[in-house]
């Protein structure tokens, strides 16, 4: 996690005082977002974590093929909610890297579903934009 270091005189003396950052607590709202919203079937919470625009991206391991798909802002609801009804999912964000306007998250599915039961790692890239951030991209390995 990212640290910000301030110094501070006081009675002559420098004092180092560490602070996190607002923006990584931000960074980790916008991924609790997606989070909850694909474990806790909140498929509005969608919308607050993704840009519009932003891809998915994975290698298909029947054909190895590499698979683009669009923002889940785009995707079907009714269709997520069926197909995650009968899946068991929990996750855990593992690290985060931020410099400037730029972040990347790693967080961990633990996967239960009828057709695969797994773990799938993501790697989502983050942009901000007028004090907010939001996911731009997801590749994902399934292990």
């Amino acid at each position: 996690m990212q640290i910000n270091k301030t110094a501070e005189k006081q009675n002559g003396e420098t004092e180092m005082k560490h602070k996190k950052t607002d923006d990584i607590d931000l960074i980790i709202k916008t991924v609790q977002y997606y989070i909850d919203a694909v474990t806790n079937i909140e498929l509005s919470k969608v919308k607050k974590a993704w840009h519009t625009n932003g891809q998915r991206i994975f290698v298909d391991k029947k054909s190895n093929e590499i698979v683009f798909l669009e923002s889940p802002v785009k995707d079907d609801v009714k269709k997520i909610e069926s197909a995650l009804k009968n899946t068991k999912q929990r996750c855990m964000i593992e690290s985060i890297n931020k410099k400037g306007t730029s972040a990347t998250a790693r967080i961990k599915w633990f996967v239960e579903s009828p057709d695969w039961i797994g773990t799938e790692i993501n790697f989502l890239s983050l942009l901000k934009r007028e004090d907010k951030w939001e996911i731009v991209g997801k590749i994902a390995h399934k292990d």
